[in-house]
């Protein structure tokens, strides 16, 4: 399956409705267009990065009649022209995006590792929401790939399909829905650890996924999460032989299957005690903070990317580019929901989630694997 047609299996009818009339001026073509558009291919790019496309966005309440997937696929594409036109590379379109001023007062949160509007000397940006020279750059190289903006589309879409103030996830064959302040990413670990060697992909990139969720949306910019006493320890380091893909993994001095390292896998984690219970003195926003949800998340990451069955899928280079850019994904998911999404959609995420927090997922739930080469 190529890039260009990964879109196809979220997009619904009143998405290929909206694309047709926004790029198209003569309304007896939009059905000629939207069949053009479904076939995907090159058509349905451009689409997605035509300033005409961004401009009817904004329009009305164009946002809630489309699929959330769309919805964030569109916002993603006009980060991206953004920054190739900041770059000096021209639109793929040849039109010129449209760049818009900032809301007043936005910055970045705390700790981010990038500055999306801020200019030099604070002096707010003039390009638009993810645009500034000379420091925006990593954007640009996070969402050069047509693979990566589809998994962060996807990603950017199950957070409206998650309930507010609930972390909603599938690992394996199991579903979760629990309390944010209830999240224990080291009891959540031993069930990748317990799992059989071929769902250990999608385990991995899902706790992945779930970092990703709590630090850019569930935690607000510029707060550390919960205060952490310094005796907590983070999910321990992957047994090497869980890189081989060896059923039971494996430490120094331990028997391979033993059982002895699951055990210890679960020991420690962050930001709770021994018996499960958060500290007394633990404020429950969250029981991480953001240094060690962007730790975990890497590591999750890492060890998906690592995994033989991703080689054979776009995932391999993806998961591996969000583990060594987590910090930039971050800032941008966050940024995306936080000011550009209620931008076009009045309410944004939480008003989204109450809507769509209880329907049932499309697709294969999120986040889909489709098969396809690697890039």
């Amino acid at each position: 399956m190529t890039a260009s047609l990964l879109p196809l299996e979220h997009l619904t009818d009143a998405d290929f409705g909206f694309l047709a009339a926004a790029v198209s001026p003569r309304p007896d073509a939009r059905d000629r267009i939207a069949r053009l558009l479904r076939d995907g291919g090159e058509a349905i790019e451009r689409a997605l990065e035509d300033g005409r496309t961004h401009q009817a966005l904004e329009e009305g309440d164009a946002a809630r009649k489309i699929s959330p997937y769309l919805l964030f696929s569109l916002l993603l594409h006009q980060c991206r022209i953004q920054e190739r036109a900041r770059a000096g590379d021209p639109a793929p379109s040849g039109d010129e995006p449209v760049l818009k001023e900032p809301p007043a007062g936005a910055g970045s949160g705390a700790g981010d590792d990038l500055v999306l509007l801020d200019g030099p000397g604070g002096a707010p940006a003039t390009s638009g929401p993810c645009a500034e020279p000379g420091r925006s750059r990593p954007v640009l190289a996070l969402l050069e790939s047509p693979w990566t903006v589809h998994y962060l589309a996807e990603l950017l879409a199950s957070f409206a399909y998650t309930p507010p103030g609930m972390a909603a996830f599938t690992l394996g064959s199991r579903q979760y829905r629990l309390p944010l302040a209830e999240v224990d990413l080291a009891a959540l670990n031993k069930v990748a650890l317990l799992a059989a060697e071929p769902d250990r992909l999608s385990i991995y990139r899902r706790l992945g996924d779930l970092t990703l969720f709590l630090s850019s949306v569930a935690l607000p910019a510029g707060e550390g999460g919960t205060a952490q006493p310094q005796s907590a320890t983070p999910t321990p380091p992957r047994p090497a032989g869980l890189a081989a893909g060896d059923p039971t993994p494996a430490r120094d001095g331990d028997r391979p299957g033993d059982g002895r390292d699951r055990d210890r896998a679960t020991e420690g984690c962050t930001g709770r005690t021994g018996t499960g219970r958060e500290t007394p003195d633990a404020v429950p926003v969250l029981p991480y903070s953001e240094g060690e949800l962007e730790r975990e998340g890497r590591r999750f990451y890492e060890y998906a990317a690592q995994h033989r069955g991703a080689g054979t899928t776009y995932l391999g280079r993806t998961l591996a580019v969000l583990a060594s850019r987590y910090g930039t994904a971050r800032t941008l998911l966050r940024r995306i929901v936080q000011q550009e999404l209620p931008r076009v959609y009045p309410g944004g995420l939480h008003e989204m989630a109450s809507r769509w927090g209880h329907a049932p997922q499309p697709g294969a739930v999120a986040l889909s694997a489709p098969e396809g080469p690697a890039e």
